[in-house]
């Protein structure tokens, strides 16, 4: 019996020698601003940061929170994560809040400031490649912005633009960086009307899986799309270079055992995860890979916006490259199209064939329901797959089409026109 006794002590101790050495630092910083006191209150992002929290605080991070913060408050937070993630495995980030863009830098807004114009970005607000920069001690960088939502500031307060949405794309230029944006560039993503926002909420559902984080951020990608009925399609650069499990391996139990707050029925053009594929050490890999599976038959589900060394491309859920890594940008991913930016805007198709010429100066969102807004010589339009202009290219701004009509603005007036381009109320 002794003896049992001591086999056990020393299995003991070796299991939990096994543990200590296996197991991940991991910190994490959680902000959530919600009542903002000189724009508009946003009703969800401390209820968001405060649910996030708690979700990476069971997957054995530790967190450090803050809700409603001024940008003094936002700072000492922010250099309390610095000193904490270096030579840590995993070190991630999280907003919820009002975000903006400026000269190419993405800003979260802090509560309690007076901006007079975007000068004041760089002294009022939080700049986003700060955060980056104090983030480079880390092994290993996530960042989750759910802060894409509606721009606070008035039409006439940007030099640069005359009305910014949504945020800018970050070039990753650290190390194994994964950033994971709540929509796409330049796009705007909705509050939500419950407890938490859309983004938020699907990121909760899957945040507790014992997937890879790139799979899960493909999974998140195609139930926000589903869940906002295509307003809203999040987007992530990737430039990780190991597998990542927050909720430990495939076959493992997860801290997480019941996370999923809304049943999101999956549409037949979204994957469902349930089969698991292993995605090689490389996730970005700039050789070219032999696809078994002919490229025109993916899904666009299937595919992931990837960024390395400054240059974009695509790879699938198994890290093979499909589009290689050789344009300027890469913004979506609709109906069998890719609209990228080789010094000029066009499409391609899923095997890097031309579909249209690279010609217009900026567009917005992925093909829907076979037709694109495109800006050209400084004005706005639609066309088509086959590149015609289906509405004409006249005017100074338009929006996407929604319920079979599209907002646009034309010589400093808003209106709505149909699909043939015909004012309507």
């Amino acid at each position: 019996m002794k003896k049992l006794f001591i086999l056990l002590l020393v299995f003991l101790g070796l299991f939990l020698n096994s543990l200590f050495l296996n197991a991940e630092s991991r910190v994490a910083l959680v902000i959530g601003n919600n009542n903002y006191t000189t724009f508009n209150k946003l009703s969800s992002p401390i209820n968001d940061a405060t649910d996030v929290a708690k979700a990476l605080e069971k997957l054995d991070f530790n967190v450090i929170s803050l809700f409603d913060g001024n940008r003094d408050q936002m700072f000492k937070k922010i250099n309390s994560f610095r000193d904490l993630i270096k030579n840590c495995d995993v070190a991630l980030f999280y907003y919820s809040g009002h975000g903006v863009q400026s000269n190419g830098d993405n800003y979260l807004i802090p509560l309690g400031e007076n901006f007079e114009n975007e000068d004041d970005f760089e002294s009022k607000a939080v700049s986003m490649s700060n955060v980056l920069n104090k983030m480079n001690g880390a092994k290993n960088k996530i960042v989750i912005l759910d802060a894409c939502r509606n721009n606070p500031f008035p039409k006439n307060f940007y030099k640069s633009l005359d009305e910014s949405k949504g945020l800018a794309a970050i070039k990753t230029t650290t190390d194994n960086t994964l950033i994971m944006y709540a929509t796409g560039e330049n796009k705007v993503a909705l509050d939500g009307k419950g407890r938490n926002s859309p983004f938020t909420k699907i990121f909760l559902k899957h945040i507790g899986k014992n997937e890879h984080i790139v799979d899960i951020a493909i999974d998140i990608a195609g139930d926000v799309e589903t869940e906002t009925k295509g307003e809203q399609i999040p987007w992530t650069s990737v430039g990780i270079t190991k597998k990542i499990y927050l909720a430990g391996r495939p076959g493992t139990p997860s801290p997480i055992t019941d996370n999923t707050t809304t049943k999101v029925e999956t549409p037949n053009n979204v994957v469902n995860n349930t089969t698991k594929n292993e995605t090689p050490n490389n996730i970005v890999n700039n050789t070219t890979t032999k696809v078994e599976t002919p490229t025109n038959e993916y899904k666009d589900s299937d595919l992931i916006i990837t960024e390395q060394n400054g240059k974009y491309g695509i790879v699938n859920k198994k890290g093979e490259v499909i589009i290689p890594f050789k344009y300027d940008f890469i913004s979506s991913i609709g109906e069998g199209l890719i609209a990228v930016k080789l010094k000029k805007w066009g499409f391609i198709d899923k095997t890097d064939e031309v579909v249209i010429p690279f010609r217009y100066d900026d567009m917005i969102s992925p093909f829907r329901k076979g037709v694109v807004p495109v800006k050209l010589n400084g004005k706005w339009g639609f066309i088509d797959k086959t590149d015609r202009e289906v509405i004409p290219i006249k005017y100074d701004k338009v929006y996407t089409f929604e319920s079979g009509r599209a907002r646009v603005k034309l010589n400093d007036r808003e209106f709505y026109i149909d699909k043939n381009g015909n004012e309507v109320k």
